[in-house]
């Protein structure tokens, strides 16, 4: 039962935020609940760890055989720890004085359900609800509280959301409809479906085009939010849904996503190189990565899944950080434009210090967690396709280039001499250090965190996902 306190929680915990009104309520509130959540979220890890799959399945539409079932096991318990995590990140990490902080931080909550009840779901019925309602709260959060351009960006972003939506949704009916059992001709048309779903919600080129924008738009937290989980719903749905419903699509298909996986890495790498501004490139960094993840996934390989799982946890954790330290920029300067800053590690030695160590770890340096997880995909990648790792293995080299880039624009240089002291405060000091460690960390000491997402463990999860 403690999945379903797990996945309840958020949304009770969000309906109460929605009556609060000041800032200092509203956040005391959401940092208890996240914390709680984290608490609930570990202990599952603990009881999974002792039983090896967590499951509760109770009674509900009985006229058309729907349960409310939830089951996990390795890489969803793994995907729910991010969930609890980033959240957390976002909330402590929150420090602007904003209008309506109860509702502000109820859509946080609530979204953090949504993808909770996502990661653990075992029946199509409850995939597809939560994985729209996921939707619903990113998008007043960068309609209530996004850019100049948060109109235009939250129509586009909708837009393609609901997009990816109807072609699930269609999916999903062709299955219900089949009992499960799909021709071989229809995998190949459920194929085509779901991977419009999943390519939009990753994303893959040519259906990236509402990312760079909501990116920049969106406060820090929802980027966090969306960046840092919100995207790795694509991921889940390759495993969860296209492999297990559409086995025979996807053999068909998967040098030709892979190609399309490749293309993503290139692009993405290559424009984050010419952006002027911070969070774009972090964008158009996510884009490459995200496309690397997806093309060891449809490797096949145990190495290419394993990494490609242990790589969502790593770029989580390397993206948060990015955003972090580029709220804590905008909040001292008021710009994110690379032209306008520079000489920043002079005002603060300690933030230079985070952000090399988490650039490095996006860029796969040796010893940190993005070493271990492109390491793993690469080698499984290259055992079936060696010209498609050849040139996903060209990221690495761009990606050293675009993100050393950023750190010689953002902390070297004179700069401008109006930028303030960085005096960062004892949370965002915790925050990012503890950041740093995890990177570090699980770079060194890589196998328990391996140990969640065993090829054994997403073999045996086939069999959780039902009708």
């Amino acid at each position: 039962m403690i999945l379903l306190g797990v996945i309840l929680f958020p949304f009770l915990s969000a309906i109460v935020s929605f009556f609060l009104h000041s800032e200092k309520g509203s956040k005391a509130w959401a940092l208890l609940s996240v914390f709680i959540e984290g608490f609930l979220v570990f202990f599952s890890a603990y009881l999974y760890s002792q039983a090896g799959y967590l499951s509760v399945e109770i009674p509900w539409i009985q006229t058309l055989g729907i349960h409310l079932h939830f089951g996990v096991r390795g890489f969803e318990l793994w995907m729910m720890i991010l969930s609890a995590v980033v959240p957390a990140m976002a909330v402590v990490s929150s420090s602007s004085k904003r209008a309506n902080p109860g509702s502000y931080y109820g859509l946080l909550l609530g979204m953090q359900g949504a993808l909770m009840g996502l990661f653990a779901c075992a029946n199509l019925f409850l995939f597809y609800i939560f994985w729209e309602l996921s939707i619903l709260p990113s998008f007043f959060l960068l309609m209530g509280w996004g850019g100049l351009r948060k109109e235009k960006t939250a129509v586009t972003y909708v837009v393609y959301s609901l997009a990816g939506s109807f072609a699930l949704l269609a999916g999903l009916l062709y299955v219900f409809m089949s009992g499960g059992q799909v021709s071989v001709y229809g995998q190949m048309g459920v194929f085509i479906l779901f991977f419009i779903a999943v390519a939009i919600k990753i994303p893959l080129w040519p259906f990236h085009s509402w990312q760079p924008d909501t990116y920049e738009q969106t406060d820090h937290a929802t980027t966090m939010m969306v960046a840092g989980v919100l995207s790795k719903m694509g991921l889940l749905g390759i495993l969860k849904v296209m492999l297990l419903f559409a086995p025979l699509g996807a053999v068909f298909s998967s040098d030709k996503v892979i190609g399309l996986a490749i293309v993503s890495i290139l692009y993405g790498s290559s424009l984050a190189l010419v952006q002027g501004h911070f969070k774009r490139v972090i964008a158009y960094s996510s884009l490459a990565h995200m496309g690397l993840m997806a093309a060891s996934l449809f490797s096949g390989t145990s190495e290419g899944i394993q990494g490609s799982i242990f790589q969502m946890g790593s770029h989580a954790l390397n993206v948060v950080g990015l955003i972090w330290i580029g709220h804590i920029i905008y909040e001292r300067t008021g710009t994110l434009k690379l032209a306008e800053l520079g000489g920043i590690r002079s005002r603060s030695p300690f933030l230079s210090a985070v952000f090399l160590v988490v650039i490095l770890g996006s860029i796969g340096f040796p010893l940190t967690n993005g070493f271990v997880g492109e390491t793993l995909m690469l080698f499984g990648l290259y055992s079936v396709h060696p010209l498609f790792a050849i040139l996903a293995g060209l990221s690495l080299v761009l990606g050293a280039w675009y993100m050393m880039r950023l750190f010689q624009a953002v902390m070297l240089g004179k700069g401008n001499s109006n930028l303030p002291e960085f005096n960062l405060t004892w949370s965002e000091r915790i925050g990012l250090g503890v950041i740093m460690v995890s990177i570090v960390g699980m770079g060194i000491f890589p196998q328990p965190f391996l140990d969640f997402v065993t090829p054994s463990s997403f073999k045996e999860s086939d069999s959780s996902c039902t009708q």
